[in-house]
């Protein structure tokens, strides 16, 4: 029993819930609280939202993606502060215990569901090519990308992927990305794919790389020391991958008053929390940074009650943009 209960929170631990919202966030979009997209969501009253598979990519799917980033890391992580918890996953974890973990998650977790919705929904190719995808692309991400474009486009290819298994659930419509062009309300045009409109994948973009280069820079110093070139590890000062975080903060910042100008209230949560975010890292990066040495290694407590914070506001978010179904309509 105790080493049953071991093994279980091993692989919550390495799934990263500090990331969880991330995942869920990607799964929930195509099924957006309006009756009139093609997904045919819980809201519409036709199906409801396949809770099984949820599951699979909060848990399995996310061992896969980061305990492929912990085998990798092994060694760099021993220096990261962040590290060490359950939010931001395992620090000082012999191979053994990671692939002991790390297999389960792939094999059982991740590629029997797909086999199994595959399999079903006499579709199989697509969903074993889905899953060729992800392993490949994260074991490239993790052991081979090197250029900062490359890590970027594969960091968008990854938790883009969620969303279009999503779509492949709720819509029965297998193997197809749903790309279709529609006339909305003001007489404009408006591109859908996987269910979601252009809002949905202009925010996902400009929240995955807000999301990667943050972290990459939580981690600048540790990455320096163990010569781990990342997007921002190779810039030459830290004030420098601060300014470039900022930058694309404020960017999507302008994007949500833009949003909010053309599609009215729906836009006013969300903007509200993208001005929040520029404010917060201002706060915390150019008006209170950590000095001395101490100071610097107290962050990694502080940023788990940061993070815990962060995920409760974002769960709101969440429920307000998908009771809104902005990103669907």
């Amino acid at each position: 029993m105790c080493v049953l209960l071991s093994f279980l929170l091993d692989c919550v631990q390495v799934s990263r819930p500090g990331w969880w919202l991330v995942t869920l966030w990607l799964y929930l979009a195509p099924c957006g609280n309006n009756s009139s997209t093609e997904t045919a969501t819980a809201t519409s009253n036709t199906t409801s939202i396949d809770w099984f598979g949820m599951a699979v990519v909060v848990l399995p799917l996310n061992i896969m993606v980061y305990g492929i980033n912990d085998a990798s890391d092994r060694r760099n992580d021993l220096d990261n502060d962040r590290k060490g918890n359950f939010l931001f996953g395992p620090k000082g974890w012999s191979r053994n215990r990671l692939t002991r973990v790390l297999v389960p998650g792939m094999l059982v977790g991740t590629f029997l569901p797909l086999f199994y919705w595959g399999w079903t929904s006499h579709c199989l190719l697509p969903y074993m090519i889905w899953f060729l995808v992800a392993v490949l692309v994260n074991y490239w991400y993790n052991f081979q990308a090197s250029a900062p474009w490359t890590t970027l486009g594969l960091v968008w290819i990854g938790y883009a992927s969620v969303t279009l298994l999503s779509y492949w659930r709720h819509s029965g419509n297998h193997g197809e990305f749903g790309i279709r062009l529609d006339d909305d309300t003001n007489n404009s045009h408006k591109w859908y794919m996987a269910g979601c409109n252009q809002d949905y994948w202009m925010h996902l973009s400009l929240l995955l790389v807000r999301s990667q280069l943050w972290t990459e820079l939580l981690d600048y110093d540790s990455d320096r020391r163990m010569n781990k070139w990342t997007t921002l590890s190779r810039l030459p000062t830290k004030a420098m991958a601060r300014q470039v975080v900022l930058a694309v903060l404020v960017t999507e910042a302008i994007w949500s008053v833009r949003q909010y100008q053309q599609e009215g209230s729906d836009w006013s949560t969300l903007l509200a929390f993208s001005c929040m975010g520029v404010i917060l890292f201002g706060t915390l990066e150019f008006v209170l940074p950590p000095t001395t040495k101490q100071q610097q290694a107290a962050p990694a407590v502080d940023l788990v009650w940061l993070a815990m914070m962060q995920n409760a506001g974002g769960i709101y978010l969440l429920h307000d943009c998908w009771r809104r179904g902005i990103f669907v309509k």
